[in-house]
């Protein structure tokens, strides 16, 4: 899912999930990521976030950074 900002937007938001992993314990990564405009007009990263979410029986199914089992 991208998020884009209005016309003249100072800040925007992408945040990529990725599911369907060969993985016997995560069900689904994502990604967000926090982009502010410069004075120049280019675009900076302000922070970015990780989190996963367990395939069922494997913990938690909510997206967070913790580990599954």
């Amino acid at each position: 899912m991208k998020t884009y900002p209005p016309e003249g937007g100072e800040q925007a938001v992408v945040t990529v999930t990725k599911e369907g992993l060969a993985d016997d314990s995560v069900g689904a990564l994502r990604y967000v990521l926090e982009f502010e405009r410069q004075a120049s007009g280019s675009w900076r990263l302000r922070s970015a976030a990780w989190a996963q979410r367990c395939q069922g029986g494997r913990g938690h199914q909510d997206f967070t950074p913790e580990l599954c089992i």
